[in-house]
């Protein structure tokens, strides 16, 4: 935890006078139980006099399973380096420290990141650096898998950041809508440009969808967690990223045009020249079809 300056912590009396309520949470994960988890992110809640819907849309877990299906995740591949997106309360990065050889954790709330700091210092996780930053500003590309109970309102930056700078594994809650576009097919209503940057570099599986009450404060949705895992092959070259974040970002702004109308169009050219169904519409165009349209605008240029 060298990242976060100890002696600032360390001064606050009114979190080091309540550090007793660390003691209601289990060394092992699978002592873990609803109750435990309700009583300390209402603690949390109150030492920080708000709750996090309004500003950030944060929920802090309060169903064990959740933690448990990601930390099950990292515990089957072996990852050393994990980063965390949001240390919230601490809860999820704790059971993580137990199945990584060393987290970073990012928070840049610094009440949350007072309190978690007690909680990592007072459970000793030693393998827990805390930093109180903006985490879509760090470099996440150094790390095995990132983790996240992530704050609704960041949702598709950080999907899109995981994709650009090629993290291998990613694991975290997000709205159950969103999971939805995250494996959906080509042809379905919530297929979409954040389907196709996804998919065209990672696996996607959903590992579970979990009611609002599992968080505190309860969201008005239900949450699901996602796997992204790392395509041995991705389905275009990385160097062509920024011209497929482009390119999907003009032909789903018309999502229910024909094919051949939008290529000539935006583009100035005849969908057959690229293998296109004319008669498509553009969110019935598959992963296939659309790296091939990547492949010849950027050929074109050269």
């Amino acid at each position: 935890m060298r990242s976060v300056a100890e002696a600032e912590y360390m001064e606050d009396r009114s979190t080091r006078s309540k550090v007793s309520v660390f003691d209601i949470i289990p060394e092992s994960l699978d002592q873990v139980t609803r109750r435990i988890l309700v009583r300390y992110a209402r603690y949390v809640a109150r030492c920080v006099r708000r709750l996090y819907t309004q500003e950030r849309g944060q929920h802090f877990v309060v169903n064990p399973k959740i933690l448990r299906v990601v930390c099950e995740e990292l515990r089957s591949v072996a990852v050393k380096r994990v980063f965390e997106i949001g240390t919230g309360h601490g809860i999820l990065t704790l059971y993580v420290s137990r199945h990584a050889r060393h987290i970073v954790t990012c928070e840049i709330d610094r009440r949350l990141a007072k309190l978690s700091y007690s909680l990592f210092t007072y459970k000793r996780a030693d393998n827990v650096d805390l930093t109180v930053s903006d985490a879509l500003v760090l470099d996440w590309s150094r790390y095995g898998a990132v983790v996240s109970n992530l704050p609704f309102n960041i949702t598709s930056e950080a999907l899109v950041k995981i994709v650009r700078e090629g993290v291998p594994l990613a694991v975290f809650t997000v709205q159950a809508e969103v999971a939805d576009r995250l494996v959906a097919r080509p042809g379905s209503g919530t297929y979409g440009r954040l389907t196709v940057l996804i998919q065209c570099f990672y696996d996607v599986k959903k590992l579970g969808v979990f009611s609002q009450d599992s968080f505190y404060p309860a969201p008005e949705v239900r949450v699901a967690v996602v796997r992204l895992t790392a395509r041995s092959k991705p389905l275009l070259e990385r160097e062509l990223l920024p011209l497929l974040e482009k390119v999907t970002a003009e032909l789903f702004s018309y999502r229910n045009k024909v094919a051949s109308r939008v290529l000539r169009d935006l583009f100035k050219i005849d969908p057959v020249e690229v293998g296109i169904d004319p008669q498509k519409r553009i969110y019935q165009l598959t992963l296939e079809e659309i790296v091939r349209l990547v492949y010849f605008l950027s050929s074109r240029r050269q």
